[in-house]
């Protein structure tokens, strides 16, 4: 089951330790949930670990869902490739910051929100992918 289909993302928090995103949700019986993101995968999976550390530290900083959404697709856009539509749009996002950079330019305010409309979609879309076992 995935984490949007178990639980409200209105009881979320959302959280950037170190480089690893970490949400915290409370389930419907009252029980603690916490994912992080597999780096080797690009899903998330049991953080439990994290139980008690991961606001604790001060690597920890709680940030917004959007803010959390596009730090978790900047890391999956950087470290996986595949066949399936997210990674052709991962591609595209490459490929326009690409671009910009070839042209010695910063990314205009038009494509910037490009990007972020387009990484909202792209984490709903990695998240249906079938996850390896």
């Amino acid at each position: 089951m995935s984490p949007a289909e178990e639980l409200p993302a209105s009881n979320a928090r959302f959280y950037i330790v170190g480089d690893l995103p970490i949400q915290l949700q409370t389930s419907s019986d009252g029980r603690l949930i916490i994912r992080k993101l597999d780096m080797n995968s690009g899903f998330f999976i049991d953080g439990s670990e994290f139980f008690g550390n991961s606001t604790a530290t001060s690597d920890a900083n709680c940030v917004s869902e959007d803010v959390f959404i596009q730090h978790t697709e900047r890391l999956r856009r950087e470290r996986f490739k595949g066949r399936a539509t997210v990674f052709t749009l991962y591609e595209m996002l490459n490929n326009l910051e690409f671009m910009a950079a070839a042209q010695k330019r910063v990314l205009t305010a038009a494509e910037e929100k490009l990007i972020a409309i387009a990484q909202r979609k792209t984490f709903q879309l990695f998240e249906t992918l079938n996850k390896p076992n």
